[in-house]
């Protein structure tokens, strides 16, 4: 987290706060937040925001959104934790044991990420 912001990343900081309610909103560097959310199994969701202007910042939540995919994401998920590699396995221990379960929950990571947009964008 970054410690000295400037008056304008302040303001940026404060807005984003009051818009995206459920996400916590971390400074981390020069014009650049990280916004973090839970999924609904308790999957960590950050999406990292750059801009000087809320229209900035929502051309980058559209781009996180757009590069997100919820099939690859599932599966990735599942794959890890059926891998034998017992760093993945223990990182995704809480995520669900069933490709439908994951898929469902990416779907859901993926509405989170559209919902950042849209509401930026609307600002």
């Amino acid at each position: 987290m970054k410690d000295n912001i400037t008056k304008k990343e302040r303001q940026l900081t404060t807005r984003m706060g009051a818009l995206l309610k459920d996400w916590r909103i971390m400074p981390c560097g020069d014009y650049c937040w990280e916004i973090e959310n839970w999924s609904p199994s308790g999957e960590d969701v950050i999406i990292t925001l750059r801009g000087k202007t809320l229209g900035e910042l929502a051309h980058d939540a559209e781009e996180a959104w757009e590069c997100f995919d919820a099939d690859e994401h599932a599966a990735e998920i599942l794959i890890a934790k059926r891998s034998g590699d017992e760093n993945a396995r223990r990182f995704y221990a809480a995520a669900p044991d069933s490709l439908r379960d994951n898929l469902e929950d990416a779907e859901a990571i993926d509405a989170m990420y559209k919902a950042v947009y849209e509401t930026l964008s609307a600002a």
